[in-house]
């Protein structure tokens, strides 16, 4: 473990061989009808699916990630640095590819902070009063292929929502300033692949997202995603967000202050999230990821939704191995 200065990175490996876009085939139907999930990245909470992804969680004041006992780990996981700011508690693990964790005064990391220092001079700086539950800067860890397979597990998963067909469609949803607005699935006892060309939730409004206890919802928004402060998506009728997958393909364009989201969001581009936000479920970003102030995140992540396999990863742009030199 180190405590000074940062190491600069000798080198970069890619997670995927492109950037958070299909690097597949498409192979829709030749499977049989199988069906995806998140794979490994059902293990992090927050998680940039980047080679070069940074996430910087909460730096200035306390951030909480926690895990319910019967989920997964609840970790962070990025391609290169994790920064994590003053005061914070984290129940997971902490895993950097190819960068430095750096965990800011008095945070507390239960789980272990996994960094590659013999390939890429990654390391873990602890700053005052700060602690994980084991440094490992080795390269051997096996957290670190989870990493990598989570990162595969979470652009397949994109890929597969990307070519679906959806069962149903929701048009442009623009919900203004303290309105509420319902959208309920219609496919009960099932998936629903719901289409929304955009969204934008205005501040202090709520979307609300209902479905049965045996329905899975996968919102599909092909435009902006816009996040308005205090806005809320919230669950009703059965649905948790273990249940419910809000895919954004347009890219967040904002996503304000004292949010609440209930479920996981997968975002092919970068998240820029604000203060004092609750979520319940799960952040995957293709890119890097910036969470402000005080952020309080259950893990809960979306493990009953699978989808019908569209794509299959080309081998020539597999990820490359970990090793250690």
């Amino acid at each position: 473990m180190h405590n000074n200065g940062l190491n600069a990175k000798i080198a970069t490996m890619l997670l995927l061989a492109a950037a958070f876009i299909c690097a597949r085939v498409p192979n829709a139907l030749a499977d049989g009808g199988d069906g995806d999930n998140l794979g490994h990245a059902l293990g992090f909470s927050l998680l940039s699916l980047a080679d070069d992804g940074v996430i910087d969680l909460g730096v200035g004041n306390s951030g909480k990630v926690t895990s319910p006992s019967c989920f997964f780990s609840g970790g962070i996981g990025a391609g290169s640095d994790i920064l994590l700011g003053n005061n914070g508690s984290y129940s997971g693990d902490a895993v950097s590819l190819n960068g430095n964790i750096i965990v800011n005064n008095y945070t507390k990391m239960a789980g272990q902070c996994v960094t590659n220092y013999p390939i890429f001079n990654g390391v873990v700086i602890l700053n005052t009063g700060a602690s994980c539950g084991n440094a490992d800067e080795t390269g051997f860890n096996l957290l670190l292929v989870k990493l990598l397979k989570a990162a595969t597990d979470g652009n397949l998963f994109y890929c597969d929502v990307e070519f679906g067909y959806p069962t149903q469609w929701a048009g442009a949803v623009d919900v203004g300033a303290s309105k509420k607005f319902t959208i309920a699935d219609a496919n009960p006892g099932c998936l629903n692949f719901i289409d929304v060309t955009s969204m934008t939730l205005g501040n202090s409004s709520t979307l609300t997202l209902s479905g049965g206890a045996d329905d899975t919802v996968v919102l599909r928004v092909d435009g902006a995603l816009r996040l308005g402060s205090g806005a809320k998506i919230v669950l009703a009728s059965g649905l948790t967000p273990a249940d419910v997958v809000i895919v954004d393909e347009g890219g967040i364009t904002s996503w304000g202050s004292s949010t609440t989201v209930n479920g996981t969001i997968l975002s092919a581009g970068t998240c820029t999230i604000g203060s004092g936000v609750t979520i319940n479920g799960a952040v995957l970003c293709g890119e890097n990821f910036t969470v402000g102030a005080n952020a309080r995140v259950s893990s809960l992540p979306a493990f009953a939704v699978s989808v019908p396999s569209a794509c299959y990863l080309d081998p020539s742009n597999s990820p490359a191995p970990i090793t250690s030199q």
